[in-house]
């Protein structure tokens, strides 16, 4: 399910800051079907901190971008934007969600195979620098018991008080 594309300009309430992750591309994936492709796409959510007890909205939780057919290395170019549900702002003695980000290889019939995940805490692994981009590459991990996990994701952050939507897609 994907939040509702870019339209017109929307704002967060007061004071609330506003994660921006574009999901630009992967490289190096790992073969997921007998011609040696996938159909990769990325799930991404935030998540509580375990013990935390906080829940964190739907709309929030469940975020996808388009699926890319016969690629191993996908450039998606998307933009998500995180906190217009959750409040996301930095306080004393808040901890702030996780955020997790799944690759997938959707396989025709419908069903779908993991093919890593990369999990970023927003207290400590994204730089807190306001309206200034930052990205970086992340190696993928393992998923539950899976055996063969390969490649890495670009992504590109931006924290800021705006947003445009809650997904959209740069065309080129």
């Amino acid at each position: 399910r994907m939040l509702g594309r870019s339209g017109g300009g929307s704002e967060p309430p007061p004071g609330r800051r506003i994660l921006t992750v574009t999901f630009l591309e992967a490289k190096d994936l790992q073969p997921m079907d007998k011609k040696g492709n996938a159909q990769p796409y990325i799930q991404a959510f935030l998540q509580a901190k375990s013990g935390s007890g906080k829940k964190i909205p739907y709309e929030e939780y469940n975020s996808h971008t388009t699926s890319f057919r016969n690629s191993l290395a996908p450039q998606w170019n998307e933009h998500f934007h995180f906190g217009v549900y959750s409040d996301l702002t930095r306080q004393e003695g808040k901890e702030l969600p996780l955020l997790s980000i799944n690759l997938i290889h959707h396989k025709t019939l419908g069903s779908k195979i993991p093919m890593g995940s990369v999990e970023l805490d927003l207290d400590t692994q994204i730089p807190d620098n306001d309206e200034q981009e930052s990205d970086a590459w992340f190696e993928l991990r393992r998923i539950g018991h899976m055996s063969n996990v390969k490649g890495s994701l670009h992504l590109k952050f931006k924290w800021s008080g705006k947003v445009r939507g809650s997904h959209h897609r740069d065309e080129d």
